[in-house]
């Protein structure tokens, strides 16, 4: 039985910290557009969905083919609207319309680093394995986080755990944390509700860089810069 896919990108107007962040040009496109380009480019999506609420996105992404089949409920572009539920919205809608997947990849707008080649070899391994078990992109994190210390007033650090602080890094467990490329869902979990389910991590090969401030906009565009030459 062939195996329909659906990738949804979350692209809401509403940005504060950057504002129209999901169109700003970087490197002189869109950065909505690099990511539905390298989307589409791995060729495993019967369906590429973007979901906004914002008439200039709309307009940007369907000039370049990749025309929303329906636009976000603007009570689910609130700042604090959890993306399970516009997830959920979307695969609705789509089922609405007599529509079924059984693979379902969110890809963040700013991903800029994901390629296709990355998001093909997820792809694969989440379909290999178990459908209820998300897969979601991750990094390392480059030191231990037994040596985190927090800042206080005058520059005082203050370790976290004390007792771990002075431990080897051979002694300790690595650290992963989520880099904001993409998730993968089995269809019946996000149509259950069940997205705080058991997760994988699929190890990104790029730099990770999580776009949400001006700086982070900066660093990104630096290595962007630096991975092109």
């Amino acid at each position: 039985m062939t195996t329909r896919r659906l990738a949804v990108i979350p692209a809401r107007g509403g940005s504060k910290r950057i504002p129209r962040k999901n169109i700003k040009p970087f490197d002189g496109r869109p950065i909505i557009l690099r990511v539905l380009d390298e989307v589409a480019g791995c060729g495993l999506f019967d369906e590429i969905h973007v979901s906004t609420e914002d008439e200039e996105i709309e307009g940007v992404v369907s000039a370049a083919g990749y025309a929303p089949r329906f636009p976000r409920d603007p009570l689910l572009a609130g700042d604090h609207v959890p993306l399970k539920d516009v997830l959920s919205s979307v695969i609705y809608r789509f089922k609405v319309d007599g529509v079924k997947f059984d693979t379902i990849a969110m890809v963040f707008a700013t991903a800029v680093f994901l390629d296709r080649q990355t998001l093909w070899h997820a792809v694969d391994l989440f379909e290999a394995g178990d459908k209820s078990v998300q897969v979601v992109s991750v990094a390392k994190y480059p030191a231990p986080l037994e040596w985190a210390m927090r800042m206080g007033r005058g520059g005082v650090l203050d370790p976290v755990d004390p007792t771990k602080l002075a431990m080897r890094s051979q002694d300790l467990q690595d650290a992963w944390y989520e880099t904001a490329d993409f998730v993968l869902y089995d269809e019946q979990g996000v149509i259950s509700n069940n997205v705080g389910s058991l997760r994988v991590g699929f190890p990104v090969p790029h730099i990770p860089v999580d776009i949400d401030t001006e700086e982070d906009w900066k660093t990104a565009e630096m290595l962007y810069g630096r991975s092109s030459r």
